[in-house]
């Protein structure tokens, strides 16, 4: 038996965190199949992730340019407050 996709985009929207499911229930009119829903799901986990990622180079670049070089402390708390 032969599910239809109405059926299992639901299905999928169910399970997924509720970020993620509004922003499918917003993007209907654009994701019209299940493979589209599914390709959405891949490209916005994909960017989550990066976004990530990129945090915790920053976080980690801060770390050690305070922890090798204090003085340059200074740089990266005015860049947080432009």
């Amino acid at each position: 038996m032969k599910l239809q996709d109405g059926i299992k985009i639901a299905a999928l929207e169910q399970i997924c965190p509720t970020e993620l499911e509004g922003h499918l229930q917003m993007s209907k009119a654009r994701l019209k199949t299940f493979e589209d829903h599914g390709e959405e799901i891949t490209i916005v986990s994909a960017a989550v992730l990066l976004l990530c990622i990129t945090s915790i180079v920053i976080t980690l670049a801060t770390f050690f340019v305070t922890l090798f070089f204090p003085k340059k402390r200074v740089f990266f708390e005015n860049q947080k407050n432009s």
